[in-house]
């Protein structure tokens, strides 16, 4: 499936987000990000 959803935490670190997205990007995949 080439979707991955990211959802942080509100105490999560602007910078992790960025990496994860980054990571899905590279595999190929589709992040979305969920911001509440």
């Amino acid at each position: 499936m080439p979707l991955v959803e990211v959802i942080p935490h509100k105490g999560t670190d602007p910078q992790t987000i960025a990496t994860v997205v980054q990571l899905a990007k590279r595999q190929g995949k589709m992040p979305d990000c969920c911001r509440r």
